[in-house]
């Protein structure tokens, strides 16, 4: 049986994890660290998967980053047909084409709407058309407002999570200059 017969458990599109550099009194980013840069694989049904490079290559960070132990930068990880990691620039994208598909079926419908009632007559599948697209509409501007909730959920999990960090940086040192 080929790959493409098999049930893919996971799928991972364009993976990379950033790391800032931070520098000055005032921390301020000023280059990254790209420890995983654009890795894409699947995991089928059955199968196993062993990352194998040098030291330092990038194998226990991709392998962290798929199970979320480190926010991805950008791509897609997808379990099950479910996406469980994103970057913040794939969400970016998903939002900006979503709007996109929404504006270009709100825009079908405001075009049915100006047809004359003369014209409407004369097309004897007018009303299904009407309705078809203002359905398309209302399915795209849900998608759109699922993509931004997931969006908005997903920055709030990476916030509350760069406030864990701060918190034990602190008591880390805290405890170190108390020694």
């Amino acid at each position: 049986m080929e790959n493409k017969e098999k049930e893919v458990l996971l799928k991972v599109r364009g993976a990379k994890t950033y790391f800032p550099i931070k520098k000055g009194l005032m921390k301020r980013t000023v280059g990254y660290v790209k420890a995983v840069d654009d890795i894409s694989l699947d995991v089928y049904k059955g199968e196993t998967l062993g990352l194998v490079g040098e030291s330092g290559c990038g194998k226990t960070t991709t392998g962290r980053s798929i199970i979320k132990l480190y926010n991805i930068t950008g791509g897609n990880v997808i379990f099950k047909g479910t996406r469980i990691a994103a970057g913040l620039k794939s969400y970016k994208e998903a939002i900006a084409k979503a709007a996109a598909s929404r504006d270009a079926a709100q825009r079908e419908v405001e075009k049915l709407n100006q047809v004359s009632l003369k014209d409407r007559t004369r097309d004897p599948d007018f009303g299904k058309k009407l309705e078809a697209a203002q359905t398309k509409s209302n399915s795209e501007q849900e998608a759109y407002l699922g993509i931004q909730k997931e969006a908005a959920e997903e920055a709030q999990k990476l916030a509350a999570t760069y406030r864990q960090m701060a918190q034990l940086y602190n008591r880390t040192k805290e405890l170190t200059q108390s020694i």
